[in-house]
């Protein structure tokens, strides 16, 4: 997606309802607006300095958390947190009329039980933001992580189908390795003229801001593996600007060859052991194989 689209559809999302639309006139996935759409508003939600007193005096004379929290254009689960919140110290008073501090765990406790509250108002209307909140609220951030989830799966099993030997960043965690992307090649691939050491997997669009935050991330996958690749499944802006040597897609490329074919070094069969290339080859980091490619193909 070109930078000019990507603000045209930007600019026109302020509603799930929005998103739909986009969906069906601009030929955009329906995932890739909402995508576009949740950054736009976590980006909102950033710089958004909600008077939470003044709401709450709101919600005190009548009105409900959700539309007091839409008329000011911010989170109806955050300000239900605040309430909560003030609920919570004033139920619980360390004595002389102060109230005492609350955790925030034991407001995340409400959000996932609202029965624990005895105000039965404050637990039912807590109860929608959490139902009608798309961004903030705990129910959709399980979603969040459950999509994330699945996506790094699929890039699993791509890497299963092809053949292709990795640690998943669940294997590197628990050989000590501090820098994990979501995936280490044991062996190296390579997409045309791109050699991959590593793959990361967002479940998400990419757009400049959110690339630009993981850059220096990359950037360490880089130092320490070599050359790799980004995957954002949502679409991104074609004009990122990445680190050096870090491939930036939108699915799982189809033109993949293994480095041990293009070296003829060793056929598929071949063992790999701690990242270093074993039995008749030369002990080789991949890494500097990575880079040795890189001199052929370029």
């Amino acid at each position: 997606m070109d930078s000019k689209t990507y603000e045209e559809i930007a600019e026109g999302l302020h509603s799930i309802e929005d998103v739909r639309m986009a969906a069906l006139t601009s030929g955009v996935e329906f995932s890739t607006a909402l995508s576009i759409f949740a950054q736009k508003y976590t980006r909102i939600l950033a710089t958004c300095r909600p008077n939470n007193r003044q709401n709450a005096r709101r919600y005190d004379s009548g009105e409900n958390i959700v539309s007091v929290a839409e008329s000011q254009g911010t989170s109806p689960y955050l300000l239900a947190r605040f309430l909560v919140t003030r609920y919570l110290s004033a139920a619980n008073p360390k004595g002389n009329g102060v109230n005492s501090k609350v955790l925030k765990k034991d407001v995340t406790a409400c959000a996932r039980n609202p029965a624990r509250i005895k105000n039965v108002r404050l637990a039912k209307e807590l109860s929608l933001a959490v139902e009608l909140d798309l961004h903030c609220s705990p129910y959709f951030d399980n979603i969040r992580r459950f999509i994330g989830q699945e996506y790094e799966h699929i890039l699993l099993e791509y890497l299963h189908i092809s053949g292709i030997p990795y640690l998943s960043e669940d294997d590197m965690k628990s050989k000590g390795f501090d820098k994990t992307p979501d995936v280490r090649l044991l062996v190296p691939i390579s997409v045309g003229k791109h050699v991959i050491s590593w793959i990361d997997s967002k479940a998400s669009f990419g757009d400049q801001e959110n690339h630009e935050r993981d850059c220096k991330q990359m950037q360490q996958y880089v130092d320490r593996y070599g050359p790799g690749m980004v995957i954002y499944w949502f679409g991104f802006i074609k004009d990122l600007r990445s680190p050096r040597k870090v491939l930036v897609m939108d699915h799982f490329p189809q033109n993949v060859e293994t480095l041990y074919t293009k070296f003829d070094a060793r056929d598929a069969s071949r063992r790999v052991s701690g990242g270093i290339f074993t039995e008749d080859c030369p002990e080789m980091p991949l890494k500097l194989v990575a880079e040795e490619f890189e001199k052929v193909t370029t």
